[in-house]
Parts: C-alpha cells; sequence; structure tokens
C-alpha cells in the first residue's frame, strides 16, 4: 500500500486527480479508515475529509462503510466498483 501511496506521499502538493486516482486505488479491495489513509498519504485528516472524502463519497466514487452514521468511530470508505453503478 506504501508503495500505491508514494507519489502522493512523497509530494507536499499533489495535483487533486493524482490523490484522487490514489485513493481509489487504495480503497479498491477494502475499507480504510480516515486515519489508515492520512497516514498512508502523509495528509492531514481535515484536509483528506474536506478536499476528497466527502466530494468522492458524494459523487458515489467511494462508499463509505456505516453508510447511516458518517462519524461513526471506526468509519471506513471503499472504491465504488464501476459496474456497481451501471443497470
Amino acid at each position: 500500500m506504501r508503495e500505491i501511496a508514494e507519489p502522493v506521499r512523497s509530494l507536499r502538493k499533489a495535483p487533486k486527480e493524482v490523490v484522487e486516482a490514489t485513493i481509489l486505488q487504495l480503497c479498491k479491495e477494502d475499507f480504510l479508515t480516515l486515519d489508515e489513509l492520512a497516514d498512508l498519504l502523509n495528509r492531514r485528516k481535515d484536509s483528506l475529509r474536506n478536499h476528497y472524502i466527502n466530494p468522492m463519497l458524494e459523487d458515489g466514487r467511494i462508499e463509505a462503510k456505516y453508510k447511516n452514521i458518517r462519524n461513526h468511530p471506526r468509519q471506513g470508505y471503499r472504491t465504488v466498483a464501476l459496474t456497481e453503478n451501471v443497470e
């Protein structure tokens, strides 16, 4: 996972598209918490939540583990498979 995160982790200011793509890649297999993502990406939790996680939840690219409890202590995020959006 650190290898996937390295392009973002090593840059102080990474392009938004790169950070989003990295989050999607990291969350592809399993739910990751905000703490785990912040550690992997070397970013502050508040920044990740406000600039990336919340917008990606709203547009359906990622899903929350506890959908009805946004601030659940073990809340995690996972990439939504593209096939789930196709009817």
